[in-house]
């Protein structure tokens, strides 16, 4: 059962699988009954892997093998609380109901099945004036979305892409296809038309300064020197922000976020799936991952929050800890540095695995899984605990070394 769990996670990283679905397909298989293990199962829509007999005649691994030969996009077309339901009646019956899907989208039916078929593309150009003090949104579906600050003259455009059965069909589509540029109290709003089967890629360009939010669907989304507050909030997809400034908030079901040489007032993001990595980034921060890994180089922030369920975190401090910096996982090691001159309480503490805390601490108390003290008078607060996994908590310039390697 083990390797057959470590596939799911897999499924999730890739983006397959969201965790809620992936958690309730394994409580499913808990509840199915058992099945022979000759059961007879209908000519594959999507070829089965290969392995030893035994491993292919379970139903489970049948199962797991039938969502790792979709795509990601057939992946999001399948209803998994109908999945799990036919589970609970039959491994077998999960398995057919995976393949049915992919059959269907092969076809050009279900919600992705346009994917198969014809394509005709149509190139939007809008101009873009943003009045000082409103910000700037964006409300799409599907594609990329790419905002450009620093630029004179603002403007918008859109390759969009439409997939029908026919050509004629997904013409008339590209002929309908109208976003416009709607201007209120407190916005201008990029809006399109929303259709199945249209894919837009948007390219906008800004005067430096224009806060921006942006509400997607799928695609990848890049915002970059804008020097102003972003908002972002995903379905699926790579988020990348640069030179922003103000507030930074993104909330994505599953991809990466990287943020990037930003002098923030302060960031949050949280992610259901994906890596986070905020790389010299000023201002406080606040990171919630329920799959991922967390990485901080080079952060200058009074105030430091990471929550992780599953991932390693690794945390280069610039700025002495004065203030709170708390770092949680459930499952994942713990790398951090500090600089000398910080002022707080330590507690490093971990329930399954190793504590190795370097720090000079003043009124050190040591515990097997445990380390407590202080920095200097002990103002700030420094927290860093696991459920499993192992800790690593050091001044600046450290190396992680075993409690029985030599030091220099």
């Amino acid at each position: 059962m083990k390797d057959e769990v470590r596939r799911i996670m897999q499924l999730v990283k890739d983006g397959k699988l969201s965790p809620e679905d992936a958690a309730e397909l394994i409580e499913a298989f808990q509840d199915a009954p058992d099945e022979e293990p000759a059961v007879s199962v209908e000519e594959p829509a999507v070829e089965e892997p290969t392995g030893d007999s035994k491993k292919s005649d379970d139903p489970f691994a049948k199962l797991i093998g039938s969502i790792e030969k979709v795509t990601k996009e057939v992946a999001g077309s399948i209803d998994w609380k109908d999945i799990s339901n036919q589970v609970r009646l039959g491994v077998g019956k999960g398995v057919d109901a995976i393949k049915e899907a992919a059959n269907e989208a092969s076809k050009g039916k279900g919600p992705f099945g346009s994917i198969f078929t014809p394509q005709v593309s149509r190139t939007v150009e809008l101009p873009l004036q943003v009045p000082e003090g409103k910000l700037f949104k964006v409300e799409a579906f599907h594609g990329d979305i790419r905002i450009e600050g620093g630029h004179d003259i603002g403007s918008v455009s859109i390759e969009a892409g439409f997939r029908s059965f026919n050509n004629q069909e997904a013409q008339e589509m590209a002929d309908r296809f109208t976003p416009s540029l709607e201007e209120s109290d407190d916005a201008v709003t990029l809006k399109q038309m929303e259709q199945n089967g249209v894919i837009a890629d948007i390219v906008v360009k800004l005067a430096k300064g224009i806060a921006v939010s942006v509400r997607s669907a799928t695609g990848d989304i890049h915002v970059s020197d804008t020097g102003a507050s972003v908002k972002l909030t995903s379905s699926s997809g790579d988020v990348r922000i640069e030179q922003a400034g103000g507030a930074v908030e993104v909330n994505l079901s599953s991809g990466e976020v990287r943020v990037r040489h930003s002098d923030l007032k302060s960031s949050t993001i949280e992610t259901k799936s994906g890596d986070v990595l905020l790389d010299h980034v000023n201002g406080s921060a606040n990171v919630r991952t329920a799959s991922g890994d967390v990485t901080l180089y080079g952060f200058r922030g009074t105030s430091l929050a990471i929550e992780a369920a599953s991932g390693d975190v690794t945390a280069d401090l610039l700025v002495p800890v004065t203030g709170t910096t708390n770092i949680r996982t459930v499952s994942g090691d713990v790398t951090l540095h500090v600089p000398d001159g910080s002022d707080a309480r330590v507690s490093v503490s971990t329930l399954r695995g190793e504590v190795n805390c370097t720090l000079p601490l003043i009124d050190e108390v040591k515990e097997p899984m445990k380390v407590t003290g202080r920095l200097g008078e002990g103002s700030g607060l420094l927290d860093v605990s696991a459920v499993n996994g192992d800790l690593f908590v050091a001044l600046a310039g450290s190396e992680v070394k075993s409690d029985d390697e030599p030091a220099n």
